[in-house]
């Protein structure tokens, strides 16, 4: 068993026991533990590069921002 799983959900014991007392008024004694191992769903990560364009007020030259060499297309 993993020794510090991500998330644990505790199971409280509900309803009176069959003398009649509830059983949230008793302490718990112990507990018992199971474990469920599942890989997470791969997802696809996107990253959205946006090159700034400027336009001159004075010449109008129109100037756009580099983009990174790693990024030569629309999508990769």
């Amino acid at each position: 068993m993993i020794e510090h799983p991500d998330e644990v959900v505790t199971l409280p014991v509900t309803g009176h026991c069959g003398c009649g007392q509830a059983w949230d008024t008793v302490t718990v004694s112990d507990e018992l533990a199971r474990q469920v191992l599942d890989l997470p769903k791969i997802r696809l990560h996107a990253v959205e590069y946006r090159a700034q364009v400027k336009v001159c007020p004075t010449c109008h030259h129109r100037e756009q921002a580099a983009f990174p060499t790693h990024v030569p297309g629309q999508v990769q």
